[in-house]
């Protein structure tokens, strides 16, 4: 960016620029998962939970969507050996 007299300003283009960040082994898993590898661990417990015939609602947090909820929990149950029934208003 260009200041007074056509001179580049090192100071603005600095405070503009990214800040990156090496990201170690673990860090960096979560960014890359293959299908199959999601982490379900908080829905491991609740599910264990269940018993036939019980019902449940899940209300999505901030950045979360519905539908990639219900698509983890129907994993996650699947691992346990258990199905699911949803409402048709889910």
């Amino acid at each position: 960016m260009p200041t007074d007299g056509g001179k580049w300003n090192k100071k603005a283009i600095l405070l503009e620029m990214a800040e990156f960040k090496i990201l170690s082994e673990r860090e960096s898993q979560g960014y890359f998962l293959k299908r199959g590898q999601m982490d379900l661990t908080q829905y491991e417990p609740f599910l264990s939970g269940l018993k036939s015939g019980d019902m449940a609602q899940a209300t999505p947090q901030d950045g979360e969507t519905e539908r990639a909820i219900k698509r983890r929990i129907t994993v996650a149950a699947k691992g346990q050996g258990k199905q699911l029934q949803y409402s048709k208003r889910a």
